[in-house]
């Protein structure tokens, strides 16, 4: 059974991201969700629902994205996004771990965990910690050690230099993911679609 109110909350950020087309994507991010915040388990919704529509616009196949996903050999752990990407050096498959949070608070602390994780278990790991908290990003941001990049969701553009950035990986799909070995713990299955 689906959830409804994320359903809801994507079936809305997908019809104001097309509607609101005058924006620059990154731009939009925040254009949309500053308009329609509600309470605190819709507003999260609407932003990952907002970040996913941003991925898919900057050209990331969207069997490369895996939301709501845990890595291999990292248990009870889930990112709000992961993206697999081949390392140029290595050859290996490595995660880009996102995690979304509409307001920081103590949150950050879990983000920054996440963060130092998946770096010490998947070496060449890029993490980032996406919000819509200007306050506190520039109060935390110095004191956070896990994470590649704390991203500022209502700065277009340090959200699209972020994205920019993302776009330039080789991303992985998952028949690939699939071929070479784990990465991502319990690959979604694929949805049989009836369009």
């Amino acid at each position: 059974m689906a959830n409804k109110p994320k359903q809801a909350a994507r079936e809305i950020a997908e019809k104001l991201w097309r509607k609101n087309n005058n924006f620059e994507p990154a731009n939009r991010v925040a254009v949309i969700f500053n308009a329609n915040k509600r309470g605190a388990n819709w507003n999260g919704f609407l932003f990952e629902a907002l970040i996913h529509e941003l991925l898919i616009s900057a050209k990331i196949p969207s069997d490369c994205i895996f939301q709501n996903q845990g890595l291999a050999l990292i248990p009870d752990t889930r990112y709000d996004f992961v993206l697999c990407h081949t390392d140029k050096k290595t050859l290996n498959q490595t995660p880009i771990c996102l995690s979304l949070k509409t307001s920081l608070r103590e949150r950050y602390k879990q983000a920054d965990r996440e963060g130092m994780i998946a770096k010490q278990v998947h070496r060449g790991s890029v993490t980032a910690l996406l919000t819509m908290d200007t306050e506190q990003v520039t109060r935390i941001r110095h004191y956070l050690y896990g994470l590649d990049y704390i991203v500022d969701c209502n700065d277009a553009s340090e959200l699209s230099d972020f994205i920019g950035k993302i776009k330039t990986y080789k991303h992985i799909p998952y028949s690939e993911i699939v071929a070479i070995g784990p990465l991502v713990s319990k690959l979604p299955k694929k949805s049989k679609t009836a369009s």
